[in-house]
């Protein structure tokens, strides 16, 4: 089965490609050139892409955490669920979590201090040492945005779709959340 490689479009990435049919590699590339710039497209399957070396580092991803991840690591319920979102958050967080940036927001912060949440005190002692990220107008912009077009539920201006779209006007890498 000849193979081949090509660069699929992006600075420093390549790709290895399978091709049915074509018995040499030279075929491999000239059906790969016929897929890139024409309508006359042949079968070709990618087998694998390959970043550049330091194209991701995983010690260095943005993580935003959401207010479900900091309940779940502090809750005492003893549903199966529950018991369950606690274990694997907490693991989570003693074996991952300082391989990465840890990002909060301030809508984290105050869903956490309300008074009547239960774990008040050891999830807001979670929180230290970790990077508050701005609710801009950008942010609340994004918000309304998502509950506008009904991809978050309602308010805009508190919860999930807060979070969100904090999430999302920084540029996180990832969103931790159990929602």
């Amino acid at each position: 089965e000849p193979r081949a490689k090509y660069n699929p479009g992006l600075p420093g990435f390549r790709a290895d490609v399978r091709v049915p049919g074509p018995r040499t590699h030279s075929d491999a590339l000239q059906v790969i050139r016929l897929n890139q710039g024409t309508s006359q497209r042949r079968p070709c399957e990618v087998r694998a892409l390959h970043a550049p070396r330091g194209w991701y580092n995983r010690g260095v991803a943005r993580v935003y955490l959401e207010t479900s991840f900091f309940s779940a690591c502090v809750s005492t319920r003893k549903t199966p669920k529950s018991v369950g979102w606690r274990v694997t958050s907490n693991e989570w967080w003693r074996a991952l979590a300082p391989k990465h940036t840890l990002l909060i927001s301030d809508e984290v912060v105050a869903e956490l201090a309300d008074s009547e949440f239960p774990g008040r005190d050891a999830a807001l002692e979670m929180l230290r040492g970790l990077q508050l990220l701005e609710l801009t107008p950008d942010v609340r912009d994004v918000a309304e945005l998502f509950v506008l077009e009904k991809l978050m539920p309602a308010p805009a201006v508190s919860g999930d779709a807060i979070h969100a779209a904090v999430a999302t006007v920084h540029r996180v890498d990832f969103l931790v959340t159990w929602n």
